[in-house]
């Protein structure tokens, strides 16, 4: 199977400033699904997860009007990687929990599917393959696993 992908996000960016970014390329729709993954930095930063759940929903609302489904990933967990070495791990994972509790209440209410890659992340901590060369972004046999459930959201069934 072929795709058209366009991507608008780029790495360290919040919800907010991905809804910026995606109001401004205004990419030519309709497409025929978007999947949105964002929220690490919200987190990261240290923002209330409530006010990233009313970024993500304006975000997703943007998005609503030039796809035909669309699936809200969950934030990966950083804790678990080495980046997070002096941080307090049991906090971090707190944070990315209570984030991803409002995000999924953004996609519920914007009628998006939902789409749990956090557990996935996880293995990061005894699976150091899962992580790029700088210890904390997803290498590509992350991306691998995340593929199953993501395409599971996306494409109709006997596609």
């Amino acid at each position: 199977m072929a795709a058209d992908v366009h991507v608008v996000a780029r790495t360290g960016w919040t919800a907010a400033e991905a809804h910026r970014a995606l109001l401004e390329a205004a990419p030519a729709g309709p497409f025929d699904a978007a999947t949105v993954q964002v929220g690490v930095n919200d987190q990261y930063r240290g923002g209330d997860p409530r006010s990233y759940r009313d970024d993500l929903a304006a975000l997703l609302e943007a998005v609503s009007g030039s796809a035909g489904r669309i699936a809200v990933l969950s934030i990966p967990d950083w804790s678990v990687t080495p980046h997070a070495a002096g941080h307090d791990r049991e906090a971090a994972a707190a944070g990315v929990d209570a984030h991803n509790r409002q995000a999924r209440l953004a996609a519920d209410a914007a009628g998006a599917a939902w789409v749990d890659l956090t557990e996935i992340s996880r293995r990061a901590a005894t699976r150091p393959d899962l992580l790029t060369g700088d210890g904390l972004h997803p290498s590509r046999v992350m991306y691998e696993q995340w593929l199953g459930p993501i395409l599971a959201a996306i494409v109709p069934e006997g596609r």
